[in-house]
């Protein structure tokens, strides 16, 4: 059984805590736009900023803070791109909340910014391995040949 070790000293197991990420990641939205009468998809900057004076607002803004923040800390911890464009593609319906936490969403811009960057160079990286390992296997197929060349003559 593998266990994960977090920053607090929980301990969960690998399984539970995948099945908590899944959980969170497709349903946190929805439940922060049910609490904050936001509209169910989409939103604007300007909703948020008029959002920011109500007293839903002053009642759940440390459940969407915690929620960003933690999820930033995770999209930080992960080294598989599959699972950083997995936790990007949930994070992307509540970005629009980011608006309220200017100093999260300079983060957040920073961790998409080395993100894309890295994701195109091992695109890139991937093709040039690719390209490399064809023209290392043609120079074998070559040098197998000339050894089978000279071991005919001889």
């Amino acid at each position: 059984m593998e266990v994960v070790i977090l920053q607090r000293s929980i301990v969960l197991c690998l399984g539970v805590f995948n099945k908590v990420m899944l959980f969170v990641l497709s349903e946190m939205d929805g439940i922060l736009r049910n609490v904050l009468g936001l509209p169910a998809f989409g939103g604007k900057k300007e909703t948020v900023n008029d959002l920011l004076h109500t007293k839903k607002w002053m009642n759940y803004n440390h459940l969407a803070k915690s929620y960003l923040g933690n999820a930033l800390y995770v999209l930080n911890q992960m080294t598989d791109t599959q699972m950083i464009s997995f936790t990007l593609r949930h994070l992307k319906f509540s970005s629009v909340l980011l608006v309220a936490f200017p100093a999260l969403l300079r983060k957040y811009i920073k961790v998409w910014t080395i993100w894309c960057i890295i994701s195109l160079f091992s695109d890139f990286f991937m093709q040039l391995k690719w390209l490399l390992f064809n023209q290392l296997y043609w120079h074998v197929i070559q040098f197998w040949w000339m050894v089978l060349e000279w071991v005919h003559q001889t």
